[in-house]
């Protein structure tokens, strides 16, 4: 038998035995007979014939914008280590602290601390001069023009309208805030609890990928009564938060990791603590870390200039932009660099976003209502809540538009009034970030709009906080975001709320 007759007889016995193998390579040799087709069809076609094109119209010009640098997130480089900001172990009495309790305790820091610039508080902590924190009330002792300290003078606090209950609420949250702090410093979203040693543990765990959120907004609580560096009952409890939160930054400035899908506004808040307790303390060694911080911010705008989730996003939202711009404020205030270009592209996105016929405004667009989280819109209606309305507002104050003037601003105020707050678990109206914004923007209203609402707002928070068990002192988070922040972040944002009164200076002065 030859060669060509033993090949033909394999071949039959292939097709006989194997037919869809036989099938399958006829089908490739087909496509590729074909594709080769259209192929030389294409490539061969006439010198002088036109080209089909498609243009591509962007929907809005791209501002050119620096490289930003990603580097390894597991590198977390250390503050430079000082005496002045290491935590100590040291135990004592809020209500019966003084300023000499420091040296009459032996604390090891009081010599150095008392002994830097500014020991009278530093400056307020937007700007130094004029700016959002308050300038001491009539009443109020400590530097001229520094910031509000009402510890020095107690009774001082009911010329601010927030009376002995609110005052009284005040420490207690920041009590059980402190009591719930781990020892290197942060505040544990979800496992905060490991601190209730005895009796039932509190319930409200948060998610756990918001640690540096939950920090920096616990550390506002804390600054936001006075306390700092150098002084306050709670001047402990702020280093060893400050401390770690440097020790989560990396090189590129990112205080946290992009672990999160929120990670932005994780660093936005950590931004805002390190800005406040640098320029409150007049902590020299912490410039760094806050510079770098409000950079990250600045690199991280997308090509419209706001901000989104993720870095340098095609869109934006003006949730997140809102904190992002209180950021770079209060680094701004303190004599950091920061990129005005971020703060007016800021306010021409909030121009996007907001009805001008009805002062609302929207998450990513005008008409749009404020987001909730997956599965929580039904819950939480975003027709209950003008959050977004409220953050618009208040970012439109701090960046010295007129009110009195602006009819946006006016509409937006009526509408804020309209939905006050109240403690209701049953009808999905109770939204805490939204109070947190409302309760600064009214102040910054002022008048009557803020008698108003600051009456509604301490009712249905000092009237609500838990007094019982280990829980006491803190706020049940029943809200939309409640599962996502839990107890820590519940309790942080009723204390600042609490702390409307007196926080921020009016910074277009009384009307």
């Amino acid at each position: 038998m030859n060669a060509s007759m033993h090949t033909e007889t394999a071949g039959r016995k292939l097709a006989h035995r194997s037919p869809w193998l036989l099938i399958a390579i006829l089908l490739h040799v087909g496509v590729i007979a074909v594709a080769s087709i259209l192929y030389f069809e294409h490539g061969s076609a006439p010198d002088d014939s036109s080209p089909t094109t498609i243009t591509l119209t962007a929907a809005r010009p791209l501002v050119e914008m620096p490289p930003i640098e990603i580097i390894d997130h597991n590198l977390v480089p250390k503050m430079q280590e000082d005496e002045d900001i290491v935590p100590n172990e040291l135990t004592f009495d809020p209500e019966a602290a003084t300023d000499s309790e420091a040296s009459e305790t032996g604390d090891p820091l009081a010599a150095e601390l008392a002994s830097m610039p500014g020991d009278n508080g530093g400056g307020t902590a937007i700007g130094r001069g004029p700016g959002v924190y308050c300038s001491a009330p009539s009443g109020i002792t400590g530097k001229p023009g520094g910031p509000f300290r009402a510890r020095f003078n107690p009774a001082a606090k009911k010329s601010t309208g927030i009376g002995e209950a609110g005052s009284k609420a005040v420490r207690r949250g920041l009590e059980w805030l402190r009591a719930h702090q781990d020892e290197d410093g942060h505040w544990d979203a979800d496992q905060f609890m490991k601190h209730d040693k005895d009796g039932e543990p509190c319930t409200g765990p948060g998610n756990g990928t918001h640690d540096v959120g939950v920090t920096g907004l616990a550390l506002l609580a804390f600054l936001g009564e006075g306390n700092t560096l150098r002084q306050g009952h709670f001047r402990q409890v702020v280093r060893k938060g400050v401390r770690w939160l440097t020790e989560q930054q990396n090189e590129s400035g990112l205080v946290g990791t992009m672990s999160s899908q929120s990670f932005l506004y994780s660093h936005a808040l950590a931004t805002l603590a390190l800005c406040e307790a640098y320029g409150l303390s007049d902590y020299r060694p912490l410039r760094e870390p806050a510079q770098r911080a409000a950079n990250y911010i600045t690199l991280a705008r997308n090509p419209y200039g706001v901000w989104r989730y993720e870095l340098r996003s095609v869109d934006g939202d003006s949730s997140i932009s809102a904190w992002m711009v209180q950021a770079l404020l209060s680094a701004k205030s303190f004599g950091l660099q920061v990129d005005d270009s971020s703060l007016k592209n800021a306010t021409v996105f909030f121009d996007g976003v907001t009805d001008p016929a009805t002062g609302a405004a929207g998450y990513t667009k005008a008409g749009e209502g404020s987001s909730r989280p997956v599965g929580k819109a039904d819950r939480f209606p975003a027709a209950k809540t003008e959050a977004l309305t409220s953050a618009v507002l208040l970012c439109r104050c701090l960046l010295h538009h007129d009110q009195p003037n602006d009819k946006v601003m006016q509409l937006a105020t009526d509408r804020i009034l309209k939905q006050p707050p109240v403690w209701n678990e049953a009808d999905g109206s109770i939204d805490m970030y939204y109070w947190y914004y409302a309760s600064y923007a009214m102040f910054q209203v002022s008048g009557k709009p803020w008698d108003t609402w600051s009456r509604k707002m301490k009712k249905a928070v000092v009237d609500t906080q838990q007094l019982q068990g280990n829980a006491c002192g803190s706020w049940n988070p029943v809200d939309a975001w409640g599962d996502e922040g839990g107890r820590v972040y519940s309790t942080a944002m009723m204390v600042l709320c609490l702390e409307a009164y007196y926080r921020y200076d009016r910074v277009l002065g009384a009307r």
